[in-house]
């Protein structure tokens, strides 16, 4: 066998050792159903405005035993924005598998107060960023440009962290301070250092 040949079947073993899921899962993927376009999506998506994206991080962190939620995003520069959300809920993700998987089952199905019991928020959001992270006590998934993912080993010692590098313009940025305003938090719930209004 060739050098190239043997480097070509080394470099195929490492992708498939980064690729996230059970190999029965990585083959149910390649055969799936239905296929999303990421474009798309994003599109659509990017109707709901930026706020929408915060909205849902922060109803996901809502839904965890936290006690406080810290959600930043910073000024555009260059049309693009890092949007990050933490909490400090003490078990943070535990499968992160359920952070990609749309509609996966979720414990939280069977409690109608849950905002999250759909299992879909994050993904939708992850669908408008160039790059993404989530980082938590189970482990980290790299979203990565490339549209490739991977985990890794890097964990929280609680809680959980999503970061996301998405497009942002002037004007959506100076909505979402105003917005922002307007929402109702059930805890402690930080916007740029700032507190938002907690409901009664």
């Amino acid at each position: 066998m060739s050098r190239k040949s043997k480097a070509r079947q080394k470099a195929a073993r490492a992708s498939r050792a980064q690729a996230v899921g059970t190999p029965e899962e990585q083959d149910a993927a390649r055969n799936s159903w239905l296929e999303v376009d990421k474009n798309g999506l994003k599109q659509t998506l990017k109707r709901k405005g930026i706020s929408w994206a915060i909205l849902e991080l922060a109803q996901n962190s809502w839904d965890e035993d936290s006690t406080r939620v810290d959600i930043t995003l910073t000024e555009p520069v260059n049309g693009k924005s890092t949007l990050t959300c933490r909490d400090n809920a003490p078990n943070g993700y535990a499968d992160l598998n359920t952070s990609f998987v749309m509609f996966a089952p979720s414990y939280k199905k069977a409690d109608a107060n849950k905002r999250g019991r759909f299992n879909i928020g994050e993904k939708l959001v992850l669908a408008l960023c160039h790059e993404a992270s989530i980082t938590s006590t189970s482990g980290q998934v790299l979203f990565e440009s490339d549209g490739k993912r991977r985990l890794t080993k890097k964990k929280t010692k609680a809680g959980s962290e999503f970061r996301g590098v998405l497009d942002v313009t002037a004007e959506e940025y100076a909505d979402v301070e105003n917005v922002v305003k307007q929402i109702l938090c059930p805890i402690p719930t930080y916007f740029n250092g700032r507190q938002g209004n907690r409901a009664a």
